[in-house]
């Protein structure tokens, strides 16, 4: 007797067919979501580090190290640097007293050797851009009426930055975050607020399209 042969069975075409049409379905359902979840999270992990370094910063003058801290934030090159620098009780003492004891200079040009660098590990970014382009010192002080906000070349001057994706900004022609780009009905770009007081108070908030308000994450 004749060993029976194994039958080999394949793929049809028509299954073929059809696996094809639920890969295709698939992909276009899940692909422009994940792009949207990666855009949206490259923004939030810059907005999240912001928010964290403006915190650190501004906890060092709540102890004996360094009264006068500032936040340095460089968005003119083509990677953001935010750093933190400090200013020693001595040497803040000594500023003071030449100043007759007014208010500190929040400067942002030349540093000065009356800043010291706070070991924190500084936000470096070249997917995300601000609402500015400048060269801004954000200085705090246990004494609140030294808190100060300093710019290199404009006249900006807030408590709150925006943060948005470079290349989306770029595609349309902005070197900055563009408020009312991010609100436009047709678009539906990730945007996030990190907003500070001198009082230490960071808050940081997401764009939602939805509603056109800024929410409290």
């Amino acid at each position: 007797m004749e060993p029976l042969q194994k039958r080999n069975k394949g793929f049809t075409l028509l299954e073929l067919l059809i696996v094809l049409a639920i890969v295709s379905v698939v992909s276009a359902i899940g692909i422009p979501n994940f792009n949207s979840w990666r855009s949206d999270r490259e923004v939030k992990v810059a907005a999240v580090k912001l928010s964290d370094l403006l915190t650190e910063v501004y906890n060092h003058t709540q102890g004996s190290a360094y009264p006068f801290t500032q936040v340095l934030i460089n968005s003119k090159e083509s990677e953001i640097v935010v750093t933190g620098h400090g200013m020693s009780t001595d040497q803040y003492s000594t500023v003071l007293y030449d100043n007759n004891n007014s208010r500190p200079t929040c400067e942002v040009g030349t540093k000065s050797d009356a800043w010291s660098d706070i070991n924190i590990r500084p936000l470096r970014t070249n997917k995300v851009l601000f609402d500015f382009v400048d060269t801004v010192g954000i200085c705090f002080s246990k004494r609140t009426s030294h808190y100060d906000v300093n710019t290199e070349s404009t006249s900006w001057e807030a408590d709150a930055v925006i943060l948005c994706l470079k290349t989306i900004m770029t595609s349309n022609g902005f070197n900055k975050c563009d408020l009312e780009d991010i609100q436009r009905e047709s678009t539906n770009y990730p945007a996030y607020q990190v907003e500070w007081s001198r009082f230490g108070n960071i808050n940081m908030y997401k764009y939602n399209h939805s509603t056109n308000e800024w929410i409290l994450q």
